[in-house]
């Protein structure tokens, strides 16, 4: 990573605007265009559905070289954000229909990259800073992004603008966002390191995988068609345009009901308390109830992060791309770095109550390192 780390604030910050750029604008502003582009001629219903594929199946590229992909991250993080950009932009320049799905594979390509490599890289900082509230936060840049595009859609449709003014809007937006952290963004991002060891894919992550590609598969409909659904129910009138910026501001607000919620009914009135430490043959400090971490109580927070130990013995950043990249395949999952059986914010971040399934969701539960010689020496 970087010699030096930002704070967290602008960690978050630039989580939350590269979401934006990519997810909410880059991907996402498609959506209020379809009924602008039929209206104006050159697209129809079906050829909607085939850009929106264009799109996912873009997004299905990124995905699967991240999930392999051992080093420049940070280079691929600007690259998608200004593949990204610059597809948006020059969807404005052309009607052709052949040019209109290039973009929106290109999009998705660059859309992928960027959603993985930065959530990724702000969660293991985050995490590591001990800010889980904020590293959850980020996730609400995509539902941000979706509100100002309906917005943005909501202006330029009561001023009349045709698709291709409003491609240059959306594109300028989304490179003003890019333009505000670029020089922000990492200039390195720690990759695999060569003895890590490959985890076996899980049944549990397998179930995980299928269960959000169920959810992908749901919400994929609403998500590219809302706008003109709308449209066609509500012909007269402006409150078509309300539809889709009301999505994007509940997806942002989800993520604190979710945050809320995932904490309330996993510790149900229990006061934070203090582990049971014992001193092994070697003189490590250990906790009884949490083998498998160090966890002395004065650097442990109630979700089992460690200040010095935040990241599991023996897997590094790379590790995270891969299994991040290969949940993104079915639905865009942010697995953050951290033992699996603590699922509280994993589910919260992403507004998502799948609970079962998610105890393991990382690979399984590594034995004790004090077992395998990893041994520390106990505080003084």
């Amino acid at each position: 990573m970087n010699a030096k780390a930002p704070s967290n604030i602008t960690t978050m910050f630039i989580g939350i605007m590269t979401l934006i750029a990519v997810m909410g604008i880059g991907r996402f502003s498609l959506t209020p265009q379809i009924p602008v582009m039929i209206n104006d001629g050159y697209l129809t219903l079906s050829g909607a559905g085939i850009m929106a594929s264009m799109n996912y199946i873009g997004y299905l590229i990124g995905a699967l070289h991240v999930s392999r992909m051992q080093s420049r991250h940070a280079f691929y993080l600007k690259a998608g954000l200004l593949i990204t950009v610059m597809a948006t932009l020059l969807s404005g320049s052309t009607p052709n229909f052949a040019l209109q799905c290039l973009f929106r594979l290109a999009a998705g390509i660059g859309g992928a990259w960027a959603l993985i490599i930065v959530t990724t890289w702000t969660q293991l900082i985050l995490l590591g800073n001990r800010a889980p509230r904020l590293s959850a936060a980020v996730f609400t840049g995509p539902g941000l992004g979706i509100t100002l595009s309906g917005l943005l859609a909501w202006f330029m449709s009561t001023a009349h603008y045709h698709a291709s003014r409003s491609w240059y809007i959306y594109g300028t937006v989304a490179l003003l966002a890019a333009l505000i952290i670029f020089r922000h963004l990492p200039k390195e991002v720690d990759s695999a390191q060569p003895h890590v060891n490959k985890t076996p894919v899980s049944s549990n992550l397998k179930r995980l995988v299928f269960i959000y590609a169920l959810a992908g598969f749901g919400y994929i409909l609403p998500a590219t068609f809302l706008s003109q659904m709308a449209r066609t129910t509500f012909p007269v009138g402006q409150i078509s345009a309300f539809f889709w910026p009301l999505f994007g501001l509940s997806s942002a607000i989800g993520v604190i009901f979710g945050d809320i919620f995932c904490r309330a009914i996993q510790y149900p009135k229990q006061p934070r308390r203090r582990h049971d430490f014992t001193r092994d043959r070697c003189g490590c400090r250990r906790a009884d109830s949490q083998c498998g971490r160090l966890a002395d109580f004065n650097d442990t927070d109630r979700f089992g992060i460690s200040r010095h130990h935040a990241i599991d013995h023996e897997t590094g950043a790379g590790a995270f791309f891969r299994i991040d990249g290969q949940n993104r395949r079915s639905f865009n999952l942010g697995l953050r770095h951290r033992p699996a059986y603590w699922p509280v914010d994993f589910v919260a971040q992403h507004c998502a109550v799948f609970l079962p399934g998610t105890r393991t969701a990382a690979g399984r539960r590594r034995p004790c390192p004090w077992r395998r010689g990893g041994c520390h020496p106990a505080p003084q």
